[in-house]
């Protein structure tokens, strides 16, 4: 989940590490939170040495994820980011900034 439009994110905090910060709760717009979503690609060019790394970046807006989906199913993966083999990754993800929000609305 990220909690802006932003394809790009390279200058921008997306992520949690030991240590900081954990705020910007009140600052969850749910009309403005995305599932994001990356399809990576590594190959190498045909005759050359060259390798090509590619990423497509896809957001699935918070809302359509609930028309579409079962939002209870949803909201049970979001909590279940801490129970699996790298309990981490929710805090990795900046579960702690949107997480409580998310899930509430997606079992409304």
């Amino acid at each position: 989940m990220v909690t802006r439009p932003d394809l790009f994110t390279a200058f921008v905090q997306s992520h949690f590490h030991e240590g900081d910060e954990r705020k910007g709760e009140e600052l969850v717009d749910l009309e403005k939170t995305f599932q994001r979503t990356e399809a990576q690609q590594l190959f190498r060019l045909p005759g050359r040495r060259a390798l090509m790394f590619v990423i497509k970046t896809y957001l699935n807006p918070l809302k359509e994820l609930k028309e579409e989906r079962s939002g209870g199913e949803f909201a049970d993966a979001i909590e279940g980011l801490e129970k699996g083999n790298v309990p981490e990754i929710g805090v990795y993800k900046r579960a702690p900034v949107w997480k409580e929000k998310v899930v509430e609305y997606l079992r409304s």
